[in-house]
């Protein structure tokens, strides 16, 4: 469920920066794309590693 949640949050994330990218650097296509898929990436990483639960050690 995590994953698929990460996953929704890096496209909706990807989306908004990719207009960010089109609006403020107006760099070409291929350019605001890669912008917008690494932001994506970012943002899942980090909901990813703020919601993960934390490691116990059993012994």
């Amino acid at each position: 469920m995590r994953a698929v949640l990460s996953s929704i949050l890096g496209i909706v994330s990807g989306l908004s920066a990719h207009h960010v990218a089109d609006g403020l650097i107006q760099a070409p296509q291929a350019e605001a794309q890669a912008f917008a898929v690494l932001a994506g990436i970012a943002v899942a990483a980090f909901y990813t590693h703020a919601t993960a639960p934390e490691a116990t050690e059993e012994e």
